[in-house]
């Protein structure tokens, strides 16, 4: 318990808030005020099982509310602009791989802690998918989450989309500078460990240069204004493109 309220505290510190942590956490599914209803109910594309197999190849991002747009107005905002960025450039190398040529499906589910996405992988991450970009980790920090249970979930999730041959990449987050060693240590070595054992690409800090920047946060100081999406997609788009055709091939 004395973990659990130091890393809320050290957290939200940084972020710059004081309100109560039901404020403060990147709202669930079953929270009952209208605008996260909305993320939820409006955000996720869902299974892919109904849809028509074609060459594009279809890449889900399986996240919680920063993927899914809380707060945006635009919910697949984050996803849009990400597939945009990438197109991009595809267009600017002359990449002609198959993988160059995306879709992203937004699958990112307001609350979601790692262990929630793994239990819904195999609906979220649907038979016509191609791949899958893993961007969670968030609420496990918020909450103060056992490492130990977000590197159970996370194994899962890497696990079945090795056994289904899917490619996958992990967009992952830093515990912050403030938080106790043991945790930090702990919970990047989640990423690390996992990213190297099923030789996987990592984006260690998809939020880097967003946490903690007012202007670039909504009020509640945890979800990116359409500025702090910007940055993201800054972060993740090269990385991404790079690592979609194998440059970041870690084996």
């Amino acid at each position: 318990m004395r973990l659990l309220l130091s890393v809320l505290f050290l957290l939200l510190s940084a972020c710059g808030e004081a309100a109560p942590d039901a404020a403060n956490e990147l709202p669930r599914a079953s929270d009952t005020s209208k605008d996260m209803e909305v993320s939820v109910s409006v955000t996720t594309d869902g299974a892919l099982a109904d849809t028509e197999k074609s060459d594009t190849f279809r890449l889900v991002m399986l996240g919680d509310s920063i993927t899914a747009g809380f707060g945006l107005g635009n919910p697949r905002l984050l996803t849009e602009s990400l597939d945009a960025r990438i197109d991009e450039l595809r267009l600017a190398t002359g990449a002609d791989d198959l993988k160059s040529e995306i879709e992203i499906i937004n699958a990112g589910v307001s609350g979601d802690r790692m262990q929630d996405a793994a239990a819904r992988f195999d609906w979220s991450v649907g038979p016509d998918a191609d791949g899958v970009l893993i961007a969670l980790g968030g609420n496990d920090l918020l909450r103060g989450i056992d490492p130990a249970i977000t590197r159970q979930a996370l194994d899962q999730m890497l696990a079945k989309a090795t056994a289904r041959d899917l490619w996958v990449g992990v967009a992952g987050l830093r515990a912050p500078g403030n938080a106790t060693a043991t945790f930090a240590a702990e919970y990047n070595a989640v990423f690390d460990e996992l990213s190297a054992e099923y030789c996987v690409p990592l984006l260690e800090n998809f939020l880097d240069g967003v946490i903690g920047e007012p202007s670039l946060n909504q009020q509640d100081g945890i979800h990116p204004t359409p500025e702090g999406v910007s940055v993201i997609v800054n972060n993740v788009g090269p990385w991404l493109h790079e690592a979609l055709q194998g440059v970041h091939d870690p084996c």
